[in-house]
């Protein structure tokens, strides 16, 4: 029998590995995207089938639920970005030819990844985004071969709920009484749960944050 002491270190040492887990998820999304666009840097053209390639391996297995391939186009205040491929084509086709520029969550991102020439993401998607998933948008620069000149970019959109399925896939519920969220604890509408295993398993999970750190 545990005593509460006890009982409480199990559950953080338990808590503390499942929100590691969430974070290799996260950062292994990153990695596949850096690799993709890393790999595009060898083709100085591609069309949908060399793109199709590159993005089929990710999309699916991994928690990103579309991957698009994004060009720049024209220079300062004429600035755009838009989409030239997109994965999975099938019910995304009106992606493409949409310039992401014209989104100011998008725009933003876009801008600090080309300045920086590393992955940027968004902040959380607002539930009445275009995306229609809870995540973000990971942004990566391919650059032109063998210069630092940014040439376009892949954008992976971040299917928060699946970044969660994955890192509790071999989790089960019936042998614990742990259920693993994750929070949104930045975003303007206050405190959100983005994603929950068991689903639903605690709903007033928002207020209770926001108590704790009252």
């Amino acid at each position: 029998m545990l005593f509460r002491s006890d009982r409480w270190k199990a559950f953080e040492q338990v808590a503390i590995v499942h929100g590691e887990k969430v974070r290799e998820a996260a950062r292994s999304l990153q990695d596949d995207v850096e690799d993709a666009s890393r790999a595009l840097q060898g083709f100085d053209q591609f069309g949908r089938e060399e793109f199709d390639s590159f993005a089929r391996p990710m999309v699916g297995k991994k928690p990103i639920r579309m991957l698009r391939w994004i060009s720049q186009e024209g220079t300062g205040d004429n600035l755009s970005f838009p989409v030239r491929q997109v994965f999975p084509l099938a019910g995304h086709e009106t992606e493409l030819g949409q310039d992401l520029g014209r989104n100011p969550l998008f725009r933003a991102a876009l801008l600090h990844t080309r300045e920086i020439k590393h992955p940027a993401a968004t902040d959380i998607l607002p539930e009445d985004s275009t995306e229609h998933v809870a995540g973000a948008v990971l942004f990566c620069p391919v650059l032109v071969r063998g210069t630092e000149t940014v040439r376009g970019f892949l954008a992976g959109t971040l299917d928060i709920k699946a970044v969660l399925n994955q890192a509790i896939a071999h989790f089960d519920p019936a042998d614990s009484d742990l259920s693993v969220s994750i929070m949104d604890l930045c975003g303007d509408q206050g405190i959100k749960a983005l994603a929950s295993y068991p689903e639903n398993a605690t709903p007033n999970l928002p207020e209770k944050l926001d108590l704790f750190r009252s």
